[in-house]
């Protein structure tokens, strides 16, 4: 039956003809192609040389032909020749099922400092090539991203391109195992705060990134006075879980940036706000907040409420509504009016009303 290579790649093991036309790979990648033993290897594929930087990106297509109905395919993996090393891209340690023999898989090091730039990058993502989005996105970055070895700067790098393309979970789900990611704040904060337009694919993330930030560097984050604001913002909205850390809500009382931060002392005047047990919390971080709303320019209460902290912080807007120090202060209630309709807000402009102000 004749053979007839389908128009892209298929998700994951599938991949095109190989050894057809183009250059020939290093007499290195030939020699160890033969030595990974695998069942009927074609001729491997050149798909990218860097000779100024010894990079030699090629493919392997193995194995019998599948689904000939339609046009067939074959199973194949990437490899990755940089200076003296060599091995498979889209493979992990602790999956040989494919095979029952071991396989080589690329051992990045913190010294291999081209693999991490942009330029090889740039050059991977415009490879004129069937498949090369998936060479780039599903095989060399992840090999990245799995290596414990690859500097922080470059997972930070890659957290970042999950919001700029097509959602991308299988990305995510290899960053949150990264230990260097589980201990690094900016990639947290940054996992934990996707665009509002891609927030329903990564909810999940979200979350499990808030959660590290807050259970596994909390405390440490809230002591440092540099920790950027929208950390912190993170650390307190997972205050409002049912178990609440006491000490850390006075570490972020005790932060200057969380002290002036109206986001945060939203949170933190409203913590814990089914138990009478944290009033004592709650009434540190109120006359912060109040300060706060009677500064000069912070009309922003509405759009911190509004929309995703408001989800998180309904429930607790009623104690606000009835406490006298906010009753008094006419700029509290008046935002707290003007949030979406909630029984909530009418108590809030009935307030006003009574004591004469008008709903702005």
């Amino acid at each position: 039956m004749l053979l007839v290579v389908l128009p892209g790649l298929l998700a994951g093991r599938a991949g095109r003809l190989a050894g057809q036309g183009g250059e020939a790979v290093s007499a290195a990648v030939a020699k160890f192609v033969r030595s990974q033993r695998l069942p009927k290897p074609q001729t491997p594929r050149l798909l990218l040389a860097v000779r100024d930087e010894r990079v030699e990106i090629f493919s392997v297509s193995y194995g019998e032909p599948q689904d000939c109905m339609v046009g067939c395919f074959y199973s194949w993996l990437s490899g990755l020749r940089f200076a003296g090393k060599i091995g498979w891209m889209d493979c992990d340690r602790s999956d040989h099922s494919r095979f029952d023999h071991p396989i080589t898989c690329f051992d990045v090091d913190s010294t291999d400092r081209y693999l991490f730039t942009a330029d090889l990058l740039a050059r991977l993502d415009h490879l004129e090539e069937p498949g090369s989005y998936w060479l780039a996105h599903s095989a060399f970055r992840p090999m990245l991203v799995r290596d414990p070895d690859t500097p922080v700067a470059v997972l930070e790098r890659f957290a970042r391109e999950i919001y700029t393309v097509a959602p991308d979970q299988f990305m995510e789900r290899l960053l949150f195992e990264n230990r260097r990611v589980q201990r690094s704040a900016a990639i947290l904060t940054l996992l934990a705060s996707p665009p509002d337009s891609l927030a329903r694919f990564y909810g999940g993330a979200r979350a499990q990134a808030a959660q590290l930030l807050c259970d596994e560097l909390g405390d440490s984050l809230a002591r440092d006075t540099t920790t950027p604001a929208s950390t912190l913002l993170l650390i307190a909205e997972m205050l409002h879980r049912p178990y609440l850390r006491q000490a850390l809500v006075r570490l972020l009382l005790a932060n200057p940036r969380a002290r002036h931060d109206l986001a945060i002392l939203t949170h933190l005047a409203t913590v814990g706000v089914l138990e009478d047990r944290y009033e004592y919390l709650r009434a540190q971080a109120r006359p912060l907040l109040l300060a706060e709303l009677d500064g000069p320019g912070r009309e922003d209460l509405a759009a911190i409420l509004a929309p995703r902290s408001y989800a998180i912080i309904t429930g607790t807007l009623d104690r606000l509504v009835f406490d006298r120090e906010v009753q008094r202060n006419r700029k509290a209630m008046t935002v707290i009016a003007n949030l979406p309709g909630s029984w909530f807000t009418y108590e809030a402009y009935k307030k006003l009303y009574e004591l004469g102000w008008r709903r702005q």
